[in-house]
């Protein structure tokens, strides 16, 4: 987590030659910018990862590809780092994260009655559970 003081270093860094803070907060700073400034592109505003819509193939298996990219080069990296016990710790306290939020799926498709949206709050907080490495693509989920 960002409260370890070698995580902290890492992310926050202004020295060169890697000043890894600005970067990390100029894409902070702008990434709400740039995702509300989608929704102004009149092709994707109906763009949702629950429903498919056939018009949105392309961006939806863009999406597709770099959320399999990313979680794939985070177990990698969890498998390659660490012991037995502490992949199986990453490994297992991410997938109670996904089972709990999958549960909500599961009860929308046993009761039809009920409404189901995946809100992107929930898809940034699974990405963001996964991010711990002191790794370039691990600040950006």
């Amino acid at each position: 987590g960002v409260h370890w003081p070698d995580r902290f270093q890492y992310i926050f860094s202004f020295t060169w030659p890697f000043p890894r803070g600005a970067f990390f907060l100029l894409l902070f700073a702008a990434s709400g910018v740039v995702w509300g400034l989608l929704g102004l592109v009149p092709a994707l505003r109906g763009f949702s990862l629950t429903s498919l819509n056939p018009a949105y193939t392309l961006p939806l298996v863009g999406t597709a590809v770099g959320a399999i990219f990313l979680l794939a080069w985070h177990v990698h990296t969890a498998f390659k780092h660490n012991s037995r016990s502490g992949f199986t710790a990453y490994i297992g306290s991410r997938l109670i994260l996904v089972v709990f939020y999958a549960g909500y799926l599961v009860a929308k498709l046993a009761n039809q009655n009920l409404s189901f949206h995946f809100h992107h709050y929930m898809v940034a907080f699974l990405a963001a559970s996964l991010a711990e490495f002191n790794h370039p693509f691990s600040l950006m989920p």
